[in-house]
């Protein structure tokens, strides 16, 4: 598995060098044609099917029927322990299969894109502070403020986002988010992390690339890969509602008239631009509704506490293989931990490999 991380402080990259910047620029000057090439051919084979399939499903869900997972595999939601759960409940994946050469070539470049020992990702403008490398497991995450001091203002490229970027949890939002995870945690179900979620920036009328720096620098994740992570996710889509869930008619009725689908059993069980999963009276994603919605810092926050508790090693119910400082397992987690790096957790995380290469987050509107 190919792991970009190191040692370093929470959600800081070190200055950068001029110098070091001038090789990096030449350095991408030189790659070969055939980078593009191979860039295309994993965008039409991975990140665009994957990414055609899920954005297909939340927006026509009548177009893609519900289906069980691969052989052997079960529906687990974000950081939920294993469960049975009913053949007709389990949630659809956009499966991609690439031939292992073109997969290498372009893990190559991805490595090169995204850099290594420290080294920025490609792309990036000078005097950026992107996050590079990951924070150890179990270092304390930064404060909202000493986050929000490292963000470097962007233009908002999703104008869509923008109610839901300005969107302040209130303190009983808060309240009651902390008192549902606690409880979850108190049965042992859910993440302790989540105890620093607070969704409060304290930005100005931030963009959506705001969020996810400040995101990025407060829980210590590479600032690049939660964007490519967002594109496969929901296309930097905040108002993205996606997993057609069918349910009980109680959980129906529980469910707010936002994430109710066609019919009197279907509902969206995720929400938001990180997608963040919940199902009523159940303990994943316990306390997130509305916010989950609502508020994109809030949503960013939450995910990246749950992708930092298989990062830092929280996951005592995970299968064999799994321990702390897995980054691309981290990430393949948040869309199906168990078992730890299945079939259709390495399809998500080529997608996301790809998305790093191709890096649309830099287009208005995506």
């Amino acid at each position: 598995m190919f792991v970009m991380a190191g040692p370093g402080r929470v959600g800081r990259s070190p200055e950068r060098d001029p110098a070091a910047d001038r090789n990096a620029i030449a350095q991408r000057a030189s790659w070969p044609a055939s980078r593009s090439l191979v860039a295309g051919y994993m965008r039409s084979r991975a990140a665009d099917a994957y990414g055609r399939c899920n954005l297909r499903r939340a927006r026509d869900p009548e177009r893609e029927p519900l289906g069980a997972p691969l052989a052997g595999e079960q529906h687990v939601s974000n950081s939920q322990p294993t469960e049975a759960v009913p053949a007709h409940r389990r949630r659809r994946r956009c499966r991609v299969r690439l031939p292992l050469i073109a997969f290498g070539a372009a893990l190559s470049l991805t490595v090169a894109a995204c850099g290594g020992g420290g080294r920025e990702p490609a792309g990036l403008a000078p005097g950026e502070r992107d996050v590079t490398a990951w924070a150890p497991p179990h270092a304390r995450p930064l404060s909202d403020v000493k986050a929000a001091a490292l963000v470097t203002p962007a233009p908002e490229t999703q104008p869509e986002n923008e109610a839901a970027n300005r969107y302040v949890p209130t303190d009983g939002q808060l309240a009651a988010f902390h008192a549902a995870q606690r409880a979850a945690v108190a049965a042992g179900l859910d993440n302790p992390l989540t105890a620093y979620v607070s969704g409060r920036p304290g930005l100005k009328d931030p963009s959506t690339d705001d969020l996810v720096q400040w995101v990025s620098h407060k829980w210590g994740i590479p600032t690049a890969w939660i964007r490519a992570q967002l594109i496969a996710e929901s296309g930097w889509n905040q108002g993205m509602r996606g997993d057609l869930e069918i349910v009980r008619a109680e959980q129906y009725a529980a469910t707010p008239p936002y994430l109710r689908a066609s019919g009197r059993d279907r509902i969206y069980a995720s929400a938001g631009i990180a997608q963040v999963k919940m199902l009523p009276f159940g303990a994943t994603g316990a306390g997130t509704t509305p916010l989950r919605w609502r508020s994109t810092a809030f949503n960013l926050d939450y995910y990246a506490a749950t992708v930092r508790f298989y990062y830092d090693g929280y996951c005592s119910w995970c299968s064999a293989g799994y321990h702390a400082g897995e980054a691309w397992g981290s990430i393949g987690a948040w869309d199906s931990p168990q078992p730890w790096a299945n079939a259709i957790a390495r399809a998500y995380v080529d997608a996301v490999k790809s998305a790093l290469i191709r890096q649309p987050w830099t287009n208005r509107g995506l």
